[in-house]
């Protein structure tokens, strides 16, 4: 043998072991690779969100899934780590059966917000074949940061400022879905508060939530309500019409507490208005009273002084009764201011009526007078007749015997009056005559 060939012989032996423990080794892997490989499970991961959450949804399946042996497993384990390193974490677990030997599930993200995970699936335990057991599957590393929050929006609360005594002021809290109000740590969704109240509100994102507006905030200062004022009544006035002469009507306006009684813009609380006078009375509440009648008002119309009439006193009429035989008396009636004497239907005042006579005068009063207390209205008369005169003109008287005729010259006097004085001589001479003819015969 040439040594020049002996290394070289040496190193194709190696090489020769080299190749045959390779293949060796390929035959070993081509034995058992079909059952390393055969059994394991597989699982795919992603995060979601659901219901408002983040979450990790999965779905796991069997190797096989046509029913055959090995298809089956009963603790198909889920688990979860953090960065890719450390230990796994049990979040869920299933069974491959049939007939889609396949399961899923979610588990809640909230731990891992703004961490990487992977998730895989572990077989525990043997297949439904008896074989194997302890094969994993595991996802790629990712991220966990998806915003599952609804927008939200916070609503003012409403405030009412009462404008009725004894109500005080009030603030309605709205309920708006994702918000939560808060008056301090307190939430107050859908409350009421009433005054006297004041604070700030503010906003809370519920769960699943985020607040468009962060900083909102609401402020109040609720008063409580004002003391109610005492109700009153206005009172009519009391009107007086005079049933007296020289007394006007008059109005006695009253004091009410708690009313103020205007004429016009003047106070007239308790004031006596005399007539003549007119007006409307109006009320108006004073400071802590209120009317039960804001619309309350009295319209009068007062009378002026009347004039009173004169007193009058009748006077009775005069009797004359003639003393004078065949010569009529008389009545006169009187001519009295105020007055009218009525006798049968006339008026006799100031006239004189001739005997015999006699009746009742009535006491009629004239406008604007009155009698005068314990006056009479009528009162009584009676004129007699004349007496008789004796029947001396039957007597003859003698020519001789009458001494003397007078003419008397004409003065003047009216013939009425000139006959009634020589009736009157004429008959004072006959008397004259007789008395002296009885002297003779005595």
């Amino acid at each position: 043998m040439n040594l020049a060939f002996t290394p070289l012989r040496r190193r194709f032996e190696r090489l020769l072991a080299t190749l045959s423990a390779v293949a060796a080794l390929m035959s070993m892997m081509v034995i058992f690779a079909p059952a390393a490989l055969a059994h394991h499970p597989t699982i795919t991961a992603n995060q979601t969100c659901a219901a408002g959450k983040l979450v990790i949804a999965y779905q796991s399946i069997s190797w096989r899934t046509d029913g055959g042996s090995g298809s089956g497993h009963d603790d198909i384990r889920i688990e979860v780590r953090v960065g890719g390193s450390g230990p796994w974490t049990q979040v869920g677990s299933g069974a491959y059966v049939s007939p889609t030997y396949a399961f899923s599930g979610t588990f809640d993200a909230a731990s891992y917000m703004g961490q990487s995970i992977q998730v895989r699936a572990r077989a525990d335990g043997a297949w439904d074949n008896g074989q194997g057991g302890g094969e994993t599957n595991t996802t790629n590393t990712f991220p966990v940061n998806q915003n599952c929050n609804q927008n939200a929006t916070p609503v003012n609360p409403v405030v009412t400022v009462s404008q009725t005594c004894g109500v005080a002021d009030t603030l309605q809290v709205p309920t708006t879905p994702g918000v939560n109000y808060m008056l301090g740590n307190v939430v107050v969704n859908g409350s009421t508060i009433t005054g006297p109240a004041s604070g700030v509100i503010t906003a809370v994102a519920q769960a699943g939530f985020q607040l468009t507006n962060p900083s909102w905030s609401f402020a109040f200062d609720l008063e409580a309500g004002d003391p109610c004022p005492q109700t009153v009544t206005p009172v009519n006035p009391v009107v007086t019409a005079s049933q007296t002469c020289g007394v006007a009507d008059f109005l006695q306006v009253p004091t009410t507490p708690g009313v103020n009684y205007m004429l016009g813009t003047v106070v007239v609380n308790g004031d006596t208005i005399t007539g003549a006078a007119s007006g409307v009375i109006t009320a108006v509440a004073q400071a802590g009273f209120q009317l039960t009648d804001p619309s309350w008002s009295f319209a009068f119309d007062l009378k002026a002084v009347s004039p009173c009439p004169g007193v009058v006193t009748p006077v009775s009429p005069t009797i004359v009764v003639s003393t004078v035989c065949e010569v009529q008396g008389s009545v006169t009636f009187p001519v009295t201011t105020g007055i009218r004497y009525v006798f049968n239907g006339v008026n006799v005042s100031g006239q004189t009526l001739a005997g015999p006579i006699s009746g009742t005068v009535l006491v009629e009063v004239l406008p604007g007078f009155v009698l005068a207390g314990g006056a009479p209205t009528q009162m009584t008369f009676a004129v007699p007749a004349a007496v008789v005169c004796d029947n001396v003109l039957s007597e003859v008287v003698d020519a001789d015997e009458v001494e003397a005729i007078v003419v008397l010259p004409f003065t003047g006097v009216d013939g009425e009056t000139l006959l009634g004085a020589s009736i009157l001589l004429l008959g004072l001479g006959i008397y004259l005559i007789h008395f002296a003819r009885r002297g003779e015969e005595g």
